[in-house]
């Protein structure tokens, strides 16, 4: 064969079936289709999980601002004879046991500081007076009509898994018609109830850093659950139960809360110190009492169980406390002793046949009421003297 017939043949196999095809410039559809449905898969898949670690780390910061509460708290103690800052109305503060001036923080109008710009103010923020920490308000709805007149926020009293970020320290406020609790310009025309309301995530145990006030019989029942030795066992003994001196619950100078005095706690390690609070979302119902950061062993509802645990004051007044605010409900706790632990739910129970579940047993376990727990063999049930609503 020819030079120019090899030449020819080649010519033709190049034109009609390629031993070497050209490659492609591009996908076929069903090759593009099947890549889409992988990367959705993986999109899927991933998503939930990014979803969860922002969740997570979300609430390790909520953790981490409370630990820097609790270290506020503990250099606010050292300047303050052993106290933490008072949260109490004018009864607690005629009742108070030690000195005024020295343990308890005023602001410059000589109102009773609120708890958050008191330990704020050791790490060298400036709230001078109430006013610069929150606004005066006598409901949430209230607040928030004001809530640009809020100029300050401390970063360390917000937890960023937080979705309202709005509400009240309750004390100091008006709690009758003589204007007891509040002072300075606008005190004569608030209206009872009316307290600050700023920039908070979390509350304060009040058997803590309380004294006995106006809803505790103008000071005269002991406010915080405790144990009392009865015949061969213990006797169990609601907070602001009234007792008679003669029953088992009445020794007057047992059962008080500790107004800021820490080292008075039992087992610090089990006692909360600061808790999550507040509500999971706007939509949440609004109650005066209900809608406070502050958490104690007091018995608020006479047909509701009480007790020393958290669990206890949840079944009390379950709107001060979220359980949405982190994934399978857990909550952030500062103990006494100044370690953070996340808590979660491992018990459930219903207040009624409409109501949502709420939280009957927490692991681990934590007290609030800062008094030693012990086997209780006899309850108080039918001798006190229902307190006053």
């Amino acid at each position: 064969m020819s030079r120019q017939s090899t030449y020819q043949a080649s010519n033709r196999m190049g034109t009609r079936g390629e031993i070497f095809p050209k490659a492609r410039n591009g996908f076929t559809l069903i090759e593009l289709l099947v890549v889409v449905a992988i990367i959705a898969i993986l999109i899927g898949v991933l998503l939930p999980s990014l979803s969860a670690a922002r969740a997570e780390g979300r609430r390790a910061v909520c953790l981490t601002h409370e630990m820097e509460m609790g270290k506020a708290a503990q250099l606010f103690t050292a300047d303050h004879g052993g106290r933490i800052q008072l949260v109490t109305d004018d009864v607690g503060l005629n009742k108070y046991e030690s000195n005024l001036s020295e343990n308890v923080v005023f602001d410059q109008i000589g109102e009773l500081l609120v708890w958050p710009a008191a330990l704020a103010n050791v790490q060298a923020k400036q709230f001078i007076q109430n006013y610069d920490w929150g606004v005066r308000a006598l409901s949430f709805q209230d607040a928030q009509s004001k809530e640009q007149n809020i100029l300050h926020t401390d970063p360390m009293s917000v937890c960023p898994a937080d979705s309202v970020q709005l509400s009240t320290c309750y004390y100091p406020r008006n709690q009758d018609s003589n204007h007891n609790g509040l002072i300075g310009p606008g005190t004569t025309t608030a209206p009872i109830d009316t307290s600050y309301w700023g920039r908070l995530s979390y509350g304060l145990n009040e058997d803590i850093a309380g004294a006995e006030v106006h809803r505790s019989g103008d000071g005269t029942r002991n406010a915080c659950w405790r144990a009392v030795e009865y015949r061969d066992g213990w006797m169990e003994c609601a907070g602001q139960g009234g007792y008679s001196p003669t029953h088992p619950c009445g020794d007057r100078n047992f059962g008080k809360r500790l107004q800021g005095k820490i080292d008075r706690v039992d087992t610090p390690s089990s006692v909360a110190l600061f808790v999550e609070a507040g509500p999971d979302s706007l939509s949440d119902d609004d109650t005066t009492q209900d809608f406070a950061n502050l958490v104690g062993s007091f018995r608020a509802s006479l047909d509701r169980k009480y007790g020393p645990y958290l669990s206890d004051f949840q079944q009390q007044l379950s709107s001060r406390l979220p359980t949405e605010r982190h994934p399978r409900q857990h909550m952030n706790i500062l103990f006494v002793d100044l370690h953070g632990e996340s808590i979660h739910p491992i018990a459930e129970t219903k207040l009624d046949s409409t109501s949502q579940p709420i939280p009957s047993e927490y692991e681990p376990r934590v007290r609030v009421s800062p008094y030693p727990v012990h086997k209780v063999t006899y309850t108080d049930t039918g001798a006190a003297i229902p307190p006053s609503p």
